[in-house]
């Protein structure tokens, strides 16, 4: 009786049972030597010729940045992989970073599919003050702003960043203005492809509730990174927080003509997170635009307050264009109503030299125009040049001022700084006044105030007539006053 042959079935399953059963060794085996190549290797950097080498060689990296790098004692386990005990980074001047308990996970059940997965975990790490910054030379014209990236010919395609965090991030009061503690957290992932880098990222950061400082809650960014050209292809990047709202998408290149493109959409839904006490809303749009050298910048947003509307203030349309961002030079437009009736506002401004210059400033609303030009000098708010203001009538701004009043009035004001005072010379003339029970036919006035924290002038003249204020009438009244000595005047 002859034997029965296996089938070519079951030749074939036992064949794909032993080629899997060879994989799962493998790989099992290559996760073994790659722990004991782990351990072997910390092992080698704690030893003093180790920590020198890797000292040296991040130090060597780092030499033109000016920065240096201090590393102690590194600790391997199989379960939180390589963690190194303390960090320090410094300038010229000393620490400027420490960090402490710095851990680093490498994931290696997913080498096979050459993805590789990392995270970092530092449990403490403190900001002491911003490193210094080496003085760069400008770099000639047509170089570009970036070399071409050589991306590397590396086994992996993907890498995963898992959760890289930071327990306690401490920023000093000389970073940020205030002591503040955060806990950041970056994840997501960076495609490797030929010649580009494709990146999902999302940073949360978790933040005390007491902090003032308007920080983010969260930032994704999605986007490509082209590495010959080189330039930037951002597909989202949006910022989210307790007081506000940013999304946007854009392009840069970083080339031989460097320029950028970028637009985003924002939104404060709740103003009284930055002002207390004054709920309202901020949204708009924001775009900016071309060479890195000169980026151009067109802002709009739409300001919506109730206790303006309270008062029949409409809602504020504003748009504002910067020519250079960097140097910042454009122009205001503000447009409201009140009583249903337009209100505008534009001026050209100039920041330069600690000096914000308002030229060609027009504004306008019900039975009012005004004009003028100032130059704000910011450290200590004090004012060159003049103002001009026409009030056909007054009585549409009763509700405005909640009392009765009615009239019209013109006023000039010419304003100059000397040395530590603001001084201010007034030309003021009205005309058919009713203020509640008083009446007035006509005033015009003209003062010189030396110093407006002393609201006295050094001289001035007063003309009035048709003064009734009940049991008190003046039919005309003409009045000089000039000082005669610092608290004598006639």
């Amino acid at each position: 009786m002859e034997e029965e042959k296996p089938k070519p079935a079951k030749k074939k399953f036992r064949r794909t049972k032993r080629v899997l059963v060879f994989l799962v060794g493998f790989i099992v085996l290559l996760a073994i030597l790659a722990q004991i190549g782990l351990w072997l290797a910390v092992g080698w950097l704690n030893s003093e010729g180790g920590q020198g080498w890797l000292q040296a060689q991040i130090n060597a990296a780092l030499k033109e940045s000016g920065y240096s790098v201090k590393l102690d004692r590194f600790r391997y386990s199989l379960i939180s992989n390589i963690t190194l005990d303390h960090l320090e980074i410094s300038d010229a001047q000393g620490p400027f970073a420490k960090a402490e308990n710095v851990t680093l996970h490498i994931g290696l059940t997913t080498i096979a599919a050459k993805r590789l997965s990392v995270g970092l975990d530092i449990a403490e790490m403190d900001i002491l003050r911003t490193p210094e910054q080496k003085q760069k030379p400008e770099k000639p014209q047509g170089v570009p702003m970036m070399e071409p990236l050589e991306l590397p010919d590396i086994y992996f395609t993907r890498i995963v960043l898992s959760d890289i965090s930071i327990e306690k991030l401490h920023l000093s009061e000389a970073v940020t203005g205030q002591d503040l503690i955060l806990s950041p957290a970056l994840s997501g992932d960076v495609l490797l492809k030929p010649d580009k880098l494709i990146s999902n990222l999302t940073l949360a950061i978790d933040q005390p509730d007491e902090a003032t400082l308007p920080l983010p809650d969260k930032i994704t960014l999605k986007g490509d990174l082209m590495a010959s050209a080189p330039a930037l292809s951002l597909e989202k990047i949006e910022v989210t927080a307790k007081g506000y709202h940013l999304k946007g998408q854009g392009m840069a290149d970083l080339g031989t003509d460097p320029k950028i493109d970028i637009t985003a959409d924002y939104a404060v839904p709740d103003l009284s997170t930055f002002a207390p006490g004054h709920p309202g809303t901020l949204a708009g749009t924001a775009n900016l635009s071309g060479p890195i050298e000169k980026i151009a910048a067109d802002i709009k947003a739409k300001l919506n307050m109730p206790e303006a509307a309270e008062k029949q203030i409409g809602p504020a349309e504003i748009v504002l264009m910067l020519g250079n961002v960097g140097a910042p030079e454009g122009a205001v437009d503000i447009k409201s109503t009140y009583q249903d009736l337009p209100v505008t506002l534009n001026t050209g401004f100039l920041l330069k030299d600690g000096t914000l210059a308002l030229s060609g400033i027009k504004a306008s609303a019900p039975e009012v125009t005004a004009h003028g030009d100032l130059k704000i000098i910011l450290d200590g708010a004090k004012a060159h040049g003049s103002l001009d203001a026409q009030i056909k009538s007054l009585e549409p701004y009763a509700p405005l001022l909640q009392t009765d009043i009615k009239g019209s009035a013109e006023l000039k004001l010419d304003l100059a700084a000397q040395e530590d005072k603001q001084s201010i010379t007034a030309n003021v003339s009205v005309k058919d006044i009713i203020y509640k029970t008083i009446s007035l036919s006509k005033l015009n006035a003209t003062a010189h105030l030396p110093d407006v924290t002393n609201p006295w002038p050094d001289n001035g003249e007063v003309n009035l007539s048709g003064l009734n204020a009940g049991e008190a009438m003046i039919e005309k009244l003409t009045a000089r006053i000039v000082q005669k000595t610092e608290s004598e005047y006639a």
